[in-house]
């Protein structure tokens, strides 16, 4: 049994001594719900309510409210980057067509350039195709480099 002290209607100790006297005063059950265990010290074997208490609960809260936004952050740059990967690559895709498309271009490419007709429509059609890949990945990249550096969620929305 634990015998608790009260100092007008706020308990000021909790005793995990067991007396030999019955105070009539048992800890209720939901005592260290009320204050984590780390707001209580023990002096002479007393379980004492340290005086700065509710300060260091409502710390506990913060931080564990903040914990819990950090984490949401973290899953929603999770989901938003893996969306950003998506998009680019459709977009690429969109671009250059399937792996059957790229080697035709490619082939046609080569076959230009071979030829030395620098005049070739597939020259030039090759070489924007695979500059404009270059600029869809580097703007892929800076999104989700932006993403990864977002504060908040509401700046990630923003992406």
């Amino acid at each position: 049994m634990m015998n608790v002290w009260f100092d007008g209607n706020e308990i000021s100790k909790v005793s995990l001594v067991h007396s030999q006297v019955d105070y009539g005063r048992v800890v209720p059950s939901d005592f260290f719900a009320t204050y984590p265990s780390f707001c209580f010290e023990l002096v002479e074997d007393e379980l004492v309510l340290k005086s700065d208490a509710d300060d260091l609960k409502d710390a506990a809260i913060a931080a564990r409210a903040a914990l819990k936004l950090a984490n949401e952050l973290v899953e929603a740059k999770v989901i938003k980057i893996a969306a950003i990967d998506a998009k680019t690559k459709a977009d690429i895709l969109a671009l250059v067509g399937t792996d059957v498309n790229q080697r035709n271009d490619l082939a046609a490419y080569l076959a230009a350039v071979v030829a030395a007709d620098e005049d070739s429509d597939d020259i030039a059609n090759f070489g924007t195709k695979w500059a404009a890949v270059a600029t869809l990945r580097s703007q892929g990249n800076a999104k989700e480099v932006s993403a990864n550096a977002a504060a908040d969620i509401a700046t990630l929305d923003a992406i």
